[in-house]
């Protein structure tokens, strides 16, 4: 994404609060790649203000529990993902439509340290600070639906296998190559 300066920023959001154009006449005014920006750029003027449009350049963490609770904010109310990020104080709105992604995919464990580690830690340790008893019955039904698939495709794999090697015995194949009457000694 390309970096625009606070102050055309602010020129493109006066602009815009003073009449000059909609969003996609400014865009085009002052070379912004796309009028999405502007209005992302509108949102954070009227949620926060001027200092909502500078880039502190510093990247800012969140817990697991605030974007849980974001996401549900989301999920629960008739708010936009972009105005929801500005009235939470989340830098961009993209952060919380990926947090609104993972939890579709993966549930309440999206946000949880087990999916961040990515091995598979000690029971004990997994869910130590974790006390969300819906959301650990929840992985753990994934975790057992997944090992069920796994065993039925390692299963169907060993019996093609079994099946080619019976084939290739009845057809008299030892292996890569054929092995032919006429050529044997």
């Amino acid at each position: 994404m390309k970096k625009y300066s606070f102050e055309l920023k602010m020129k493109v959001i006066e602009a815009y609060l003073n009449g000059e154009g909609g969003a996609g006449t400014l865009a085009r005014r002052f070379h912004v790649q796309s009028k999405s920006y502007l209005k992302r750029w509108l949102l954070a003027y009227q949620a926060g203000g001027a200092g909502a449009l500078r880039d502190s350049g510093k990247t800012r963490k969140y817990s697991s529990d605030f974007k849980l609770r974001a996401v549900k904010l989301y999920t629960e109310g008739n708010i936009s993902h972009e105005r929801l990020a500005f009235d939470l104080g989340i830098k961009s709105p993209e952060s919380l439509r990926k947090w609104i992604s993972l939890y579709r995919r993966f549930g309440a464990c999206a946000f949880s340290p087990v999916r961040r580690k990515r091995k598979m830690p000690k029971k004990k340790k997994v869910f130590s600070d974790y006390n969300d008893t819906a959301a650990i019955k929840e992985y753990l039904a994934q975790l057992e639906k997944e090992n069920e698939r796994l065993r039925m495709e390692n299963a169907f794999l060993k019996e093609m296998r079994r099946l080619r090697e019976e084939e290739n015995r009845r057809r008299g194949r030892h292996g890569p190559f054929t092995v032919s009457e006429e050529n044997s000694d």
